[in-house]
């Protein structure tokens, strides 16, 4: 912190809501944004020049082009704290960023004062997750037993009777569906690899990766790579260790 202040770096794609979020930033006496972004490109870029405490990060950014550059982020400015800003979540969605180093999860309809609540708790070092996620999410993160595992939340305002419908159309289960390859593949395909490299370490031609690609983009109603590793993310198709066994079965088929 420079002069008692926590320094905020603030990347969101949604014009609305990241100005809205600057606004109320803006009341904090202890809190200072030295930059916004809405892409992550521009803002590795614009990090990696100044001193962040803590980074607003839209979820949705954090895997554009199919890359995780939540790593990035950290290494761009090592004693940063990364929190995560989304719509929903889900077990799996919330247990992966925080296995990226991700240090808050946050959602969008909570308070202006939870936010300030998960910032402040960061800077103290503590991990810190949205009140609204419910204790099953808590207690499978902990390793604890949980009766229903993977639910959607819902959001508990005016919408919470309405259905996410750009992810809701993508029917419920069909990530178990999955073949043992094409969580294989869509787990390298969020982690950032390329169809070359995803061939070489499952030992498989480009063709077949472009091939497995495409069934994986009609099969869960996906139109880009960011897409995929979205929908990967969500639902808990990069628990820690995911990629690694990929790229160990990989290697021992080569």
């Amino acid at each position: 912190m420079l002069n008692g202040k926590i320094r905020i770096f603030v990347v969101e794609r949604q014009e609305l809501f990241r100005e809205g979020l600057l606004a109320l930033l803006a009341r904090e006496t202890d809190l200072e944004v030295v930059g916004t972004s809405t892409n992550g490109d521009d803002a590795l870029r614009r990090i990696s020049l100044t001193q962040v405490d803590v980074t607003l990060l839209d979820i949705s950014v954090a895997y554009e082009h199919g890359g995780n550059i939540v790593h990035d982020l950290i290494q761009a400015n090592p004693n940063s704290k990364v929190i995560a800003l989304a719509n929903h979540c889900s077990e799996g969605c919330v247990r992966t960023t925080l296995t990226f180093g991700i240090a808050g999860y946050a959602l969008k309809h909570d308070s202006h004062a939870e936010l300030m609540v998960g910032i402040r708790n960061v800077m103290q070092g503590k991990t810190y997750l949205s009140p609204s996620i419910s204790q099953f999410v808590v207690s499978a993160y902990l390793g604890q037993r949980t009766d229903d595992t993977d639910r959607r939340l819902t959001l508990p305002d005016r919408r919470s009777k309405r259905t996410d419908r750009r992810l809701h159309s993508r029917a419920p289960g069909i990530a178990d569906a999955l073949t043992s390859r094409e969580r294989q593949i869509i787990a390298l395909i969020a982690d950032g690899s390329k169809n070359k490299e995803i061939a070489k370490t499952l030992s498989i031609s480009p063709k077949t990766v472009e091939k497995h690609r495409a069934n994986l983009m009609k099969k869960l109603s996906c139109h880009s790579t960011s897409q995929l590793a979205i929908y990967a993310l969500e639902n808990g198709l990069l628990m820690a260790g995911f990629v690694e066994n990929a790229q160990a079965q990989g290697a021992m088929q080569g």
